[in-house]
């Protein structure tokens, strides 16, 4: 037994080495803004996550464990720096992912936005990797997901919503799922919880509003992503299930268009989309992380449960067992 035992352990140590030179190498990747790393990323080092926060790549984690009440409240928001309206603790375990909590959002009142924000050093890439569900009659809303915020140091409490970026104030990218009711959506996204996109603050963006970048192009907007843009497939989540999901913002060279955004489901990328312009600006950095949903209608089992949040400067990936 202590042979087998041994050589498992053994096993164990080569995994974890060749998983060590393949982050290294997807770093290098990044860097020369070619390829992208797929499955496992840092997380494989720390299963269960336990222990990730201490990762050097890291910058903010948050699973809901350390909640004791009910609700965040401004005496209770774990690490975060800000949060708005109705955020539950669940200790329900259907809809925990991992451990003995999670959160919950639930839209009772419309309209009304739901969400936390983590303000960070400024950084020029960026990943955040969360896990999400959907109730099992959920009804699509307006916007659900978790996205990335440029800005300037202190601005935490702004809301460049409609608001045109001018290179040196805002950007965002968003994962979020396209409400079949938008006036965008194609007719083919029909059931909820919607095609996943990026809801994209960008100098080049349309209108006042952001651009929804779906895995096939562009599909509000008239910027094209540029000749090396790989259309993928859209996909549609199904409802009561976790899935692992990944935003990646890459910040351009002031003058340049060569920033990037990039969405992953499970480890396997979804959609990348280049030759993005964010900035002119040095100093305008992705700063800001939040989770958030906001409903526009009123409907029955408008839910939905986040968890296992990590935040970090490389690719993150699922969960490791």
């Amino acid at each position: 037994m202590w042979f087998m035992e041994r050589i498992h352990s053994a096993k164990m140590l080569i995994t974890i080495a060749l998983l060590s030179i393949c982050l290294c190498v997807g770093a290098t990747e990044l860097k020369d803004k070619t390829l992208l790393p797929e499955g496992y990323g840092l997380a494989a080092r720390y299963p269960g996550d336990m222990g990730i926060f201490g990762d050097k790549a890291v910058v903010f984690s948050e699973n809901f464990e350390g909640f004791k009440g009910e609700r965040f409240t401004r005496d209770e928001m774990g690490g975060w720096d800000n949060f708005y309206h109705n955020l539950i603790i669940t200790r329900d375990k259907e809809n925990v992912h991992s451990g003995n909590q999670a959160l919950m959002i639930r839209h009772n009142e419309v309209p009304r936005t739901h969400g936390a924000v983590k303000e960070i050093a400024g950084y020029d890439t960026l990943f955040v990797r969360f896990y999400m569900k959907f109730h099992p009659q959920f009804p699509a809303t307006h916007h659900a997901g978790m996205y990335i915020r440029g800005g300037q140091k202190g601005a935490l409490q702004d809301n460049p919503t409609g608001t045109k970026p001018t290179g040196a104030d805002h950007f965002s990218v968003t994962l979020d799922h396209l409400f079949p009711g938008h006036g965008a959506s194609p007719e083919e996204n029909d059931t909820p919880p919607g095609w996943i996109y990026n809801y994209c603050y960008h100098m080049d963006q349309k209108d006042v509003y952001g651009d929804i970048i779906l895995p096939t192009g562009n599909q509000h907007g008239t910027h094209t992503l540029g000749e090396d843009f790989i259309p993928r497939p859209n996909i549609n989540p199904q409802r009561n299930k976790w899935y692992c999901y990944e935003l990646m913002v890459i910040c351009n060279t002031p003058g340049q268009h060569d920033g990037r955004a990039a969405i992953w489901i499970d480890g396997e990328l979804l959609t990348e989309q280049p030759n993005l312009s964010f900035r002119t600006v040095e100093s305008l950095k992705a700063r800001f992380v939040t989770l958030s949903s906001y409903s526009s209608r009123k409907a029955e089992n408008n839910i939905m449960w986040y968890d296992d949040i990590v935040v970090a400067t490389e690719y993150i990936g699922p969960m490791a067992d």
